[in-house]
């Protein structure tokens, strides 16, 4: 194989199945240009021959971005001190076939924290010759050159400003800028991190907790983390007053104690001065304190000022708590009692406090507070200040807190006193436990602290009940409700005490009958008021009883069943006292109950066809309401086709009640109050083939509900009579001669006095009776009602004819009686007809009116036609007379 831009291969040989592969290296130029190119060998030869096709690929020549030169950077030690110099290290490496120009960046340090600057610079040929790093806040490289495979390296030292936060500070570049044969590039920037921490200060009371008057060591221990930089000139102070007034170092100034040169001074505070700590070290020094006699017992923290380097800071202040402990006991002690319990919220209660010094020596300064209100809110005192209630020159103050101040007791020795406390008017019902605060005194020079006490009482509400005495209770009836409140405290007496009773709103109706005498519960009580009871200016004394006995009616409406009553709270002044008293009415059903039907007929008799008034009457004669009253009444039963018309009717028999129906008549949802009655009316329409005589009729049985329970009563029954027309007819004159003329007189009586009567019609055929018998004088008008007309000889009839109810007519026809006949004649008209209601109604066939006529030849003395005529209708009068006592 030979050749540099032409290859060529000579000599080859490949054995039988077998093959062989090589490998040339080409350099590809370095201003080739992106993109591909075809590459084709000539034909394989074999001593000159083809042996083989030309063997072909492509070449692919890669944008030049593909250089690869990178940026790195590394802070050389971490972490820094505020006011410290951190190195930072830049590397370039171009890992590139081509020589890299114009290398550049910038590195932006304010922006990773700020007040962070370059120092030492500018620094030239740092990445080959007439290259530049320069900046303070903003680090930048310029004019950079490097051959291929090349790298260059340099560092920065940084300045990190004083006031620097503690935490990781990260810093990237900008991107790495060059060109490549011509060609601009810009990679990758470079990231790194590094930490800010301040030194570490710490304090440490060794071996407290302590007595008032002991010594304890202080220990101070600081921490240099920076590895590289030495912190020098340290300084802190320490107030040791602050933390407990007369705490003080003793055996000061050391010198050296963090450093060469270094010195901690001072009393009531301390200050270290000039001390240095080297890279990655520590210093740690003790000082003495003297605790105070006065000291109390606690934890009391101390606190440092900041760690500062040259007034700058670099450590935050170190704290611990100096734990104070009491000495050997002294045996003081306070107990308070509440003398009184329970209490009724808005009175008084007395506490009592002792005090008692049981040690060998005096104690004086004597201190002992008691928050009133953190027991129960808006308790306080009512008769303080008071003097020298635990020795001379004591006092008591307070409202809602009682403070006890400058008392004093000799050993042994003890005191008591009393305060009066006000509870609220909304205190909350159950036990109250108030503890004091410590008992403080001074004994021997020290101060003590010693317990509290704690003692409870209980608020309480008046005991208020009521309850319904002697039910279940009818409705009607009265029953007693007793009220009783009961004061549970022994030591206050509760007046003006006043409730309400809404009995109204538990029952309607039902409301006091009778109420107690003024003065029931104390003078000025008072009890008013019926369905709304109001008891005011009660009195209860202390641990007393007081009762209230009113009488309430029960309504007679009620319903039996269960009724709650509850009153109102129980006041006095606004203020609630006790709560809501309930009881239970019990009402039953009425054990009987007196309410009857009634009903009549007011017109009889009625003619077939006519109206007549059906009234019923429904009466409660018990003392209690009813409800539901209803009942049946089959008409039908009692007269086929006898119907009420006219229905419904409402509100008959109290509101919402309906009277309806037809044959039956029925009404439902009645109601009356007690001893109250309901009278209604119902016209009925008698059928016009009813027939003569009585129709009785009688209703089911009534019933209704009287306090919720289900009642039925009795049944109700009338009469009325069916009546036709009266008619009847008489010969004035009998005997009577042949050839005279006499004549005959008709009556028609209505007996309905309710119901008229038209079309009035009969006829009377005289000829059948006797040939030759006439009527003469016909016809004649208006002789029964207006625009009747009687007309015929040998017939006798009436059309037309009408009669007023209760009304009657009587007219009269000339007959001529024929001449050679003698005998007695029956005459017999045809039944009566008429119109009721607009429905015709034909008379009884055996009340025709029938009339005798004697004809006699005889010449012999007899009473004159005109006396005859009068005996006639005299008679007629008195059969008419009769018939109607038999209708009515």
């Amino acid at each position: 194989m030979s050749g540099t831009s032409t290859i060529s291969l000579a000599g080859g040989a490949v054995p039988a199945g077998g093959s062989c592969s090589f490998t040339v290296t080409l350099q590809v130029p370095v201003k080739a240009a992106v993109g591909t190119y075809p590459n084709t060998t000539g034909d394989l030869l074999s001593s000159g021959n083809v042996v083989g096709a030309p063997a072909t690929d492509d070449l692919e020549v890669l944008a030049p971005g593909s250089i690869d030169a990178t940026l790195a950077k590394a802070f050389q030690s971490t972490p820094v001190v505020p006011g410290q110099s951190v190195d930072v290290q830049y590397t370039i490496n171009n890992a590139s076939a081509v020589t890299l120009m114009s290398v550049a960046f910038s590195d932006d340090l304010d922006s990773a924290l700020t007040g962070l600057v370059a120092t030492g610079l500018p620094q030239s040929d740092v990445c080959g010759a007439g290259s530049t790093v320069s900046g303070t806040s903003t680090l930048a490289l310029a004019g950079g050159t490097l051959a291929p495979g090349a790298m260059c390296q340099f560092t920065v030292t940084l300045s990190v400003p004083t006031g620097a936060a503690a935490g990781t500070v990260t810093g990237t570049t900008g991107t790495l800028d060059f060109t490549a044969n011509g060609v601009a590039f810009s990679n990758a920037a470079a990231t790194d991190t590094f930490d800010v921490a301040l030194m570490g200060f710490t304090k440490t009371f060794l071996a407290d907790p302590v007595a008032p008057g002991d010594s304890v060591d202080l220990q101070f221990t600081i921490t240099n983390p920076d590895p590289v930089n030495a912190i020098p000139s340290l300084s802190f102070t320490d107030d040791l007053d602050a933390v407990i007034t007369g705490l003080a170092a003793t055996g000061l100034p050391q010198s050296d104690v963090c450093g060469a040169g270094s010195t901690i001074s001072g009393t009531s505070t301390l200050a270290l001065a000039d001390g240095s700590v080297a890279a990655g070290g520590s210093c740690t020094f003790t000082v003495t304190l003297q605790v105070p006699t006065a000291a109390v017992v606690g934890a009391f923290p101390n606190a440092t000022g900041d760690l500062l380097s040259s007034g700058s800071i670099v450590g935050a202040p170190a704290t611990d708590d100096l734990d104070i402990s009491a000495p050997t006991s002294v045996d003081a002690s306070v107990t308070k009692a509440f003398v009184s319990s329970p209490v009724v919220r808005d009175q008084s209660v007395a506490v009592t406090y002792t005090v008692t010094n049981s040690s060998p020596f005096a104690i004086s300064d004597i201190g002992l507070t008691d928050d009133y209100d953190s027991a129960l809110a808006g308790l306080v005192a009512t008769d303080l200040p008071q003097a020298d209630i635990c020795g001379a020159g004591s006092s008591l103050t307070g409202t809602d807190t009682m403070t006890l101040a400058g008392g004093s007791l000799a050993p042994g020795a003890f005191c008591s006193f009393t305060v009066t406390l006000d509870l609220p008017p909304t205190a909350a019902v159950g036990p109250v436990t108030g503890a004091t605060g410590t008992l403080d005194f001074t004994a021997a020079g020290a101060p003590y602290s010693n317990a509290g006490a704690v003692a409870s009482f209980d608020v309480a509400l008046l005991d208020f009940s009521k309850a319904f005495v002697g039910d279940p209770a009818e409705p009607a009836e009265t029953v007693d409700v007793t009220f009783t409140i009961t004061n549970p405290d022994p030591a206050n007496a509760i007046s003006g005490l006043t409730f309400q009773d809404d009995f109204d709103a538990a029952l309607a109706g039902l409301s006091v009958v009778t109420l107690p005498a003024d003065g029931f519960c104390g003078a000025g009580s008072t009890a008013t008021g019926a369905g709304l009871l109001t008891v005011a200016g009660a009195e209860v004394p202390a641990g007393g009883v007081c009762t209230v006995t009113v009488t309430a009616q029960v309504p007679a409406n009620a319903v039996a069943g269960t009724y709650t009553n509850t009153t109102t709270e129980l006041t006095a002044g606004g203020v609630t006292l006790g709560l809501p008293a309930a009881d239970d009415l019990i009402v039953e059903a009425p054990s009987t109950v007196d309410v009857t039907i009634e009903k009549s007929f007011l017109t009889s008799p009625v003619l077939p066809g006519g109206d007549v008034v059906l009234s019923y009457t429904i009466t409660n004669a018990s003392p209690v309401a009813i409800t539901d009253l209803a009942f049946d009444d089959n008409l039908d039963a009692a007269l086929t086709g006898l119907a009420a018309t006219g229905l419904p009717l409402a509100d008959v028999c109290g509101a919402g009640s309906t009277l309806s129906g037809t044959g039956t008549v029925s009404l439902t949802g009645g109601g009356l109050g007690r001893s109250g009655s309901c009278t209604f009316d119902v016209t009925l329409t008698v059928p016009p083939t009813a027939p003569l005589g009585p129709v009785t009729s009688t209703t089911d049985a009534l019933t209704y509900s009287a306090g919720g329970a289900p009642f039925t009563g009795g049944t109700a029954t009338g009469s009325f009579d069916v009546a036709f027309l009266g008619f009847a007819k008489v010969f004035d004159t009998s005997p009577v001669v042949p050839g005279e003329t006499i004549g005959l007189t008709f009556m028609v009586d209505n007996p309905d006095p309710a119901n008229a009567a038209a079309g009035l019609a009969f006829t009377d055929d005289l000829e059948a009776v006797l040939p030759g018998l006439v009527a003469v004088g016909t016809p004649l008008a208006d002789v029964c009602g207006a625009g009747s007309t009687v007309t015929g000889t040998s017939i006798i009839a009436l059309a037309d004819g009408s009669l007023g109810a209760g009304g009657s007519c009587t007219f009269t026809v000339d007959v001529l009686v024929p001449p050679a006949n003698d005998g007695v004649v029956v005459n017999i008209t045809s039944a009566l007809t008429a119109e009721v209601g607009g429905s015709a109604v034909v008379g009884d066939p055996a009340d025709a009116a029938t009339a005798d006529l004697t004809i006699a030849n005889l010449v012999t003395e007899i009473p004159t036609a005109s006396a005859w005529g009068l005996l006639a209708l005299a008679a007629l009068l008195a059969m008419l007379a009769i018939r109607r006592l038999r209708l009515g």
